[in-house]
Parts: structure tokens; sequence; C-alpha cells
């Protein structure tokens, strides 16, 4: 029914959003970090900045990672994947913020 397919495109949409997440380290084709190291990345603005305009495969590779995890993450907002997060973490899991303290 419609409430079904609702729960099973949040999961699907959620199960992307993280895939995308972690793919800052090791990816399914390498890291974001594993193409260009992690300092690197000061230098770059956004998305239209020219060191992602280079056609060649290991621009290709780095890109393609690079704009998952950026949708990902607006996906994330956009989604209130977070506030359902906050929800469900209520009910089942614990805060690793007060469990420190």
């Amino acid at each position: 029914d419609t409430l079904d397919m609702y729960h099973y495109a949040g999961v699907v949409d959620i199960a992307n959003v993280i895939g995308s997440m972690t793919e800052v380290v090791k990816g399914r084709f390498g890291g974001i970090y594993e193409g260009k190291p992690k300092a690197w990345f000061k230098t770059v603005s956004d998305l239209g900045d020219p060191c992602f305009l280079k056609e060649d495969v290991e621009t290709m590779m780095l890109r393609l990672p690079i704009c998952a995890l950026v949708e990902g993450l607006k996906a994330w907002k956009s989604g209130e994947y977070y506030k359902k997060f906050l929800a469900w973490r209520e009910v089942f899991g614990k805060d690793p913020q007060k469990a420190k303290q």
C-alpha cells in the first residue's frame, strides 16, 4: 500500500545517503581521500572548482563520490533524515555525547 511504499522509499533514500558518506575514506572504487590527500581539499572552493573540470579517469573517479557526498548531505538535511535519526536514537539508541560524560 501507499504507506509501505513511503517507508520503503525512505529506507532506500537513507541507505544511499549513508552510503555516500562512507566514501570519504574508503569507497567502492577508492575513497575520496585515497584519490587526493585531505590537505589538497583546503584549496577547493566548490564542485565548480577548475580542478574538477579535467576530463580524465582520475578526476572522474574523484568527482563522482564527491558529488554523491554533496548530494547525500543535501538529502540528509532536506529530507529531515537527521530528525528521523534523532527520533530513532531516542527510542533505540544512546546519545554518544552523554555516554562520554
